[in-house]
């Protein structure tokens, strides 16, 4: 029986100084390359968070939550390596939608198994 994945998080923390505009454009040019247009419901919302986020700087972390709400929607939760927090709500898919920058796109099987795993939500 498969259980539905109520939660995900990634965290990423940073070797080097990386300025805002980098981490903004890394995510945007991510989210393009799974498909996922930066205007659509939810995602310009994280967008701006990660914008206003800032710089990344080296030994500190960004951390993207996500969790899927009784209701049927969805929350992103950014935390900037300041330790701002910021959560967008959207509807179902937000997750799977932010998460293809990382387990988007996958040529590997056994990869493409550990994101459904992590991802997984009822069918």
């Amino acid at each position: 029986q498969q259980v539905e994945q109520r939660a995900v998080a990634m965290r990423m923390t940073f070797l080097r100084d990386v300025d805002g505009e980098k981490v903004s454009s890394g995510f945007r040019e991510a989210l393009a390359e799974n498909n996922v247009p930066a205007d659509s419901t939810g995602i310009k919302g994280f967008l701006d968070a990660v914008k206003a986020g800032g710089e990344a700087r080296a030994k500190t972390s960004l951390v993207v939550m996500g969790e899927r709400l009784p209701d049927g929607k969805e929350a992103i939760t950014f935390e900037s390596s300041s330790g701002k927090l910021e959560t967008v709500l959207g509807d179902a898919g937000l997750l799977n939608k932010v998460f293809s920058m990382w387990l988007g796109k996958i040529d590997d099987s056994g990869l493409e198994n550990l994101r459904d795993q992590i991802l997984r939500s009822k069918k």
